[in-house]
């Protein structure tokens, strides 16, 4: 750097040649700048680039939780569709966003669960069939012994429909015939 002190100041100094066509310098032209206006451009400087630095930092870490909700969400869905299908839930619904242009592995995977959901259906339909056309008593009660669950032969046979026993305590009913 060339840095000249001297009675007037601190001074930072710049000089030019100046070439004529022969290439033979015949001047120079020379700047001189205080030291202390160097000093405060630079701060100005490094402030200006740290608030852009900040901004496109800001601007980048919006981007970033944008693209991952956008990431995510379906991934959100699927998984919650999965637990209401587990639950029992099985007229559950699997949305795709509006914004997806093309089919992904979430689509996929809510396609094979809602077609796992009509397999279930079908077979605890054809389940239902079986057990209520028999002709054994089957029942099924829960832990604080109220009936969960009476097929048609038993509820025929104490006279009651499945509806109003469901709930109530478990206790061996028969008609007097049986």
């Amino acid at each position: 750097e060339n840095i000249i002190k001297d009675k007037w100041g601190t001074w930072l100094s710049v000089f030019v040649p100046i070439i004529n066509s022969q290439g033979e310098i015949v001047g120079a032209v020379g700047i001189d700048y205080l030291a202390s206006e160097i000093d405060v451009f630079h701060k100005e400087i490094f402030r200006i680039a740290s608030l852009i630095g900040l901004l496109f930092f800001i601007l980048a870490l919006i981007l970033f939780i944008i693209i991952s909700n956008i990431l995510v969400s379906p991934i959100s869905k699927l998984t919650n569709f999965g637990r209401r299908i587990g639950e029992g839930e099985y007229n559950a619904v699997y949305e795709t966003p509006k914004y997806r242009l093309i089919k992904d592995e979430s689509d996929q995977l809510s396609d094979t669960l809602t077609l796992m959901v009509k397999n279930i259906l079908a077979r605890e339909e054809q389940y239902r069939m079986g057990v209520s056309d028999q002709r054994d008593f089957i029942v099924r009660w829960d832990a604080e012994e109220r009936f969960t669950f009476a097929n048609a032969a038993y509820c025929e046979a104490v006279g009651v429909n499945e509806e109003e026993l469901l709930g109530t305590a478990f206790r061996l009913r028969l008609h007097d015939e049986i």
